[in-house]
């Protein structure tokens, strides 16, 4: 990603939720507010925008896949009727341990695959740890106001 268009996109993310990498990659370009010396501009921005996000590089975003596309959102976003999202894939580095309890599940027909038992092992986790996660987003709530405060004086 070029000097500076982490936070260009962030600023265009923030001003338009919602869009494709490719989307605030044009919009950077076109208004002049970043550039590329690659033979395709676009792409090679919204390619920097997409690593940046999935690889946790900007805290800030979050994305989600909307009508089967990867949309980006400021991190504190509520989607509104027009964002209803798809469920989302990540991709996790499993202890070898954890892999044999993942496969027992599918092996004994609790599951049809890994993926399903996975994530029935995330969704109980999640649930046995609601408290400590909402916990999580009230904080998360407040340094977002704070952040907003601070932008507006």
């Amino acid at each position: 990603m070029r000097h500076g268009f982490k936070r260009i996109a962030l600023d265009l993310i923030r001003a338009d939720p919602g869009r494709s990498a490719e989307h605030y990659a044009k919009v950077a370009l076109d208004r002049g507010l970043s550039s590329s010396d690659s033979k395709d501009p676009v792409f090679s921005l919204a390619s920097s925008l997409r690593k940046q996000a999935r690889e946790g590089r900007t805290p800030e975003i979050k994305t989600a896949r909307v009508n089967g596309r990867i949309c980006f959102f400021p991190v504190n976003h509520v989607p509104n009727e027009r964002e209803k999202t798809d469920d989302s894939t990540i991709t996790l580095i499993v202890s070898a341990e954890h892999t044999q309890i993942v496969d027992s599940l599918v092996e004994v027909g609790r599951f049809a695959n890994r993926s399903q038992a996975a994530m029935w092992l995330l969704e109980e986790g999640m649930k046995a740890r609601d408290t400590d996660l909402q916990r999580v987003q009230r904080v998360l709530e407040q340094i977002w106001n704070l952040k907003q405060s601070v932008l507006r004086t």
